[in-house]
């Protein structure tokens, strides 16, 4: 797999492609021109130096965010967090934006209302090196919030972050998974349909009818095969985190869908 994606990431380069992911964590099957110019981007690194500051990586909105290190199977992960709290929520980031950057925005928007985020750069984005599989990365983020005071950890997933913590939901030890706009297939973890099928675990899915680069009728019908608390939100338009927040009036505002995803996260699955 690993080759696969340093030949794949090696044919963008040469062709001289690329501003602001990476091609490092997995493809789509539906093959759509925006999931394959998301993957035709390419990360930002560390500085020669060593890592640079969140605030100089992600911009001034990220002022306030800790940088973390997860630890996981003698690796590490590239982390931030925010906020205080006992309820955590692990983001999971989408091939552009730079890694856990694309976050930023909504990770203060949880904040705000007392929700602690946990922002990963998966491996091969952003500041993460690992060559952990999914299942070990998030995995590793839940029990790393639950043993720094977590009472409850949801997992949230913006795009191919939502196809990792659908597919992952069965093994992560989270309480509440939400995924956004994941695509059905994504490599190296179950199929929507799948993953979903009897899930115990509350589950939260929300997709526009809309948005070509995800199957919204399929992760409808995924969602409802979940045995335990479930919900699928079709939403006006928008993929990935722009379901959570927009910008509007010189600000980042959070969308209808925010409530909600919020209400999951704090345990009540009627509200939002």
């Amino acid at each position: 797999m690993r080759a696969r994606l340093a030949l794949a990431l090696s044919t963008v380069l040469l062709a001289g492609c690329g501003s602001s992911g990476s091609s490092g964590a997995g493809a789509s099957s539906d093959g759509s021109p925006a999931l394959r110019s998301e993957l035709a981007s390419s990360p930002t690194s560390a500085t020669s130096s060593g890592p640079v500051s969140l605030v100089d990586r992600c911009g001034s909105v990220a002022a306030g965010a800790r940088r973390v290190s997860v630890g996981v199977a003698g690796q590490r992960l590239s982390a931030a967090e925010r906020g205080t709290g006992a309820a955590v929520a692990v983001l999971l980031h989408q091939t552009n934006g730079d890694g856990l950057c694309g976050w930023t925005s909504g990770a203060k928007l949880f904040a705000d209302k007392g929700i602690r985020t946990l922002s990963l750069d998966l491996c091969g984005y952003g500041e993460s090196t690992c060559t952990l599989t999914p299942t070990q990365q998030v995995r590793g983020a839940v029990a790393w919030a639950k043993a720094r005071g977590a009472t409850r950890v949801g997992v949230v997933g913006a795009s191919m972050g939502g196809s990792i913590a659908l597919g992952t939901a069965r093994t992560s030890g989270a309480d509440v998974t939400v995924d956004l706009s994941g695509p059905t297939n994504w490599s190296d973890v179950p199929e929507a349909k799948v993953a979903a099928k009897g899930l115990s675990t509350p589950l939260l899915v929300a997709a526009s009818k809309d948005d070509t680069d995800t199957d919204a009728a399929g992760l409808r019908a995924a969602t409802a095969t979940a045995s335990g608390p479930h919900r699928f939100v079709s939403t006006p338009t928008g993929h990935g985190w722009d379901l959570v927040s927009t910008f509007a009036g010189g600000a980042d505002r959070p969308t209808p869908l925010f409530a909600t995803i919020v209400s999951w996260l704090r345990g009540d699955y009627v509200g939002g």
